[in-house]
């Protein structure tokens, strides 16, 4: 059986598994789905707007060197410097610049280069698994609201519906569907199994 796998890359954490959950998705996230035949690169809506003005192609930051940016604290912004080795599957030998900041605004132009590595992180993993796949997988990028992401919402759990649009997180996406989702289909089942 082929069990997809879903990775979460964000400024403020490791990139690290995540639910195959309408839940996991974020206006500040970038989300690798991985369904053997397909492998989809999912960017938030924030993320998606950052990209589309060209945050990451900023000219100042390849002057600045944010080598010694994990010794910056401010009230809103702090930088980690880290290896990640999130997943034996997927290996990453690069040193990854992230961080933490206020989403309200643009990013600092410190931390264009930031972006542009976390940009980078989920093309580079995904190449990976292309490339070591046989058959070779479907590679989809797409954008929260655009038309590719049904790709990635074809295999989440429908968690946040319209039925229940009042509890979702801010900035997260609902799916439109008839379906139960899985808790509403175990709490059915606990039902049936306590009436015999």
């Amino acid at each position: 059986m082929i069990q997809p796998s879903l990775i979460s890359y964000s400024f403020n954490s490791l990139p690290q598994p995540v639910l195959l959950d309408v839940a996991s998705i974020g206006a500040d996230r970038i989300l690798l789905l991985d369904s053997y035949f397909s492998v989809v690169i999912f960017h938030g809506m924030t993320i998606a707007q950052w990209r589309n003005l060209g945050y990451q192609n900023q000219p100042e930051h390849e002057e600045q060197d944010i080598s010694n940016a994990y010794k910056t604290l401010s009230d809103n912004v702090l930088v980690i410097i880290y290896a990640p080795r999130f997943l034996a599957e997927l290996p990453s030998t690069k040193t990854l610049v992230l961080s933490i900041l206020s989403l309200t605004s643009a990013p600092k132009p410190s931390l264009w280069k930031a972006f542009a590595q976390l940009l980078q992180a989920p093309k580079e993993d995904a190449q990976t698994i292309i490339h070591e796949r046989f058959p070779v997988p479907r590679l989809v990028v797409c954008d929260q609201h655009g038309s590719q992401a049904r790709f990635l919402l074809a295999k989440l759990n429908p968690s946040a519906t319209y039925n229940n649009a009042n509890e979702m997180a801010a900035g997260s996406d609902i799916i439109f569907t008839d379906d139960v989702s899985l808790q509403v289909f175990f709490e059915h089942l606990q039902r049936l199994a306590v009436q015999s």
